[in-house]
């Protein structure tokens, strides 16, 4: 019996993942979907990740594992798309999880949908131990997502995405000049020749954690984001409404992302987490008073009732 050719590429770029890579890797693999090519590319990775990579690829034959010598995210990226067979390419990075149907509902949309080229989804956001802090809700219509990217927003996050592939190619990929905001200016040339949606689902798990942006990568990205949203604007004929200053990473603002985990956790019963990012953030920002007043609330309020596992 002849094989079927893939319906989606899954692409999964991976480096130095050995703590998360297990759980990304599984989160695919036991989709409801089955019809897919699974492309893991190791980017040179120095920790276990490879080790754990082969165990997987000799026990599903939908793995095609590619180990090689260091050559950055945009890189890889466009090296799997032009490894993929499939019409539709999904993206999924090495720390986040999708949830089961994610790769059947997205399929189906844009079976239904061949004017739209892009859909992404809503996402809960999980720490380093995979514990939930938060849920986000993204825009869903084309028209409120081209809004906020001629702000300088990303309303759209790229591992929860699944793209025509034929989209990609007549905008060229991912552009290695724009990195690392290679994602918002793909969004941005999507634009221009269909249609991008967010749909009214959770379909990802995002995991934040402290090695993910250092400040001088942040500052690259305000910059880049900065061009590709001023040239997007001249092409649309509008004035240019990004202001670098509101999404420049700063010390507040890490200290308010920070705080509001632990208000998360102890608004949803769970008092040791609430602690725990209390601690965090009065080690990290000692002269805002926030991370004192959740540890004493933490230590002695009364929790409510709603718990969330």
């Amino acid at each position: 019996m002849a094989k079927l050719a893939p319906e989606i590429s899954v692409l999964l770029p991976v480096y130095n993942a050995e703590q998360y890579i297990k759980e990304t890797v599984e989160s695919i693999l036991n989709q409801t979907f089955s019809n897919f090519e699974f492309i893991i590319i190791d980017d040179g990775s120095n920790d276990r990740s490879l080790e754990i990579l082969q165990i997987y690829a000799k026990q599903d034959k939908r793995i095609r594992l590619i180990s090689r010598a260091n050559k950055g995210l945009v890189d890889t990226i466009n090296e799997g798309l032009e490894l993929s067979l499939a019409p539709y390419i999904a993206r999924i990075d090495h720390d986040d999880i999708a949830t089961p149907e994610r790769l059947e509902i997205e399929y189906k949309y844009l079976e239904a949908n061949p004017d739209t080229v892009c859909v992404g989804s809503d996402f809960t956001l999980i720490d380093y131990r995979g514990r939930c802090i938060g849920s986000v809700e993204l825009p869903k219509t084309s028209e409120k997502i081209e809004q906020a990217l001629l702000l300088g927003e990303c309303p759209i996050a790229n591992p929860s995405t699944m793209v025509l592939k034929e989209a990609i190619n007549l905008v060229g990929g991912y552009d290695k000049k724009a990195f690392p905001a290679d994602d918002y200016a793909l969004w941005v040339a999507l634009l221009d020749i269909g249609k991008i949606k967010n749909l009214n689902s959770v379909l990802l798990k995002y995991r934040v954690h402290a090695a993910q942006v250092t400040q001088e990568s942040n500052v690259k990205m305000t910059m880049n984001t900065k061009i590709v949203c001023e040239e997007a604007c001249r092409k649309r004929g509008i004035s240019n409404l990004y202001d670098e200053n509101v999404w420049l990473v700063t010390e507040k603002s890490r200290y308010k992302k920070f705080l509001g985990y632990g208000w998360y956790a102890f608004k949803t019963g769970r008092r040791w987490m609430a602690l725990e990012y209390a601690f965090k953030t009065i080690g990290q920002f000692p002269l805002y008073e926030g991370g004192y007043r959740l540890l004493l609330c933490s230590l002695i309020k009364r929790l409510p009732k709603k718990i969330i596992r």
